[in-house]
């Protein structure tokens, strides 16, 4: 049996895969990912999920603001294969710069998109 696994990488110190220990958030897979790192002054990052139906959910965060935001808890905690991406940078209202730069990095293609702030 597979071990189950989250993936953090971007603006973090120390960006891999890890074991999905049990019920955690958001918090604490940076944490595990070493922190951020610091060039993410903004703390934005994009969460990525595929349902058991293969439909792949994205959602930009801004983590300071997600922390008091009713809206992030429809995530719940961590699901096996979540992914994690913090930006280095801002992300723009348009979404496209940070589209683009995990584009081709990612082995899925995106099917929702919608921002958290």
């Amino acid at each position: 049996n597979a071990p189950r696994k989250i993936f953090v990488g971007g603006a973090v110190n120390a960006p891999g895969a890890f074991e999905l220990p049990g019920k955690i958030g958001l918090l604490e897979a940076i944490i595990m990912a070493g922190d951020f790192s610091s060039d993410s002054s903004d703390r934005e990052l994009m969460l990525i999920r595929r349902t058991e139906g293969g439909e792949v959910l994205t959602s930009v965060i801004n983590f300071q603001n997600g922390l008091v935001d009713n809206a992030l808890a429809e995530w719940g905690d961590l699901q096996p294969f979540d992914i994690i991406y913090v930006s280095p940078k801002r992300i723009t209202g348009q979404h496209r710069s940070f589209r683009d730069r995990i584009d081709g990095i990612l082995p899925i293609e995106f099917a929702i998109f919608f921002g958290i702030s």
